[in-house]
């Protein structure tokens, strides 16, 4: 009988623990904001219009970090420096 209880308990903590991972993991979709002008970061860099942004947190103190990711193939590696 304690083995079957056992059983049981198990297989619904199992059950309830998924639901709760499932529930709170991230949902797959992301907030992308676009670029209507170009800018200019203080270290000179022009970011063109059109570039895409994914909202990576809104911050308490009232502004928002965006993620902007660059993907570089080929011979085109061979500019840059790996520091790790």
């Amino acid at each position: 009988m304690k083995t079957i209880t056992t059983l049981i308990v198990g297989f619904f903590l199992g059950v309830g623990s998924t639901t709760t991972f499932l529930s709170f993991r991230d949902s797959g979709t992301s907030e992308v904001w676009t670029l209507t002008k170009s800018l200019q970061t203080n270290e000179g860099m022009i970011i063109p219009s059109g570039t895409h942004f994914i909202v990576h947190k809104y911050m308490p103190e009232g502004y928002v970090s965006l993620d902007l990711n660059v993907n570089v193939e080929g011979v085109i590696l061979k500019n840059f420096h790996k520091k790790i």
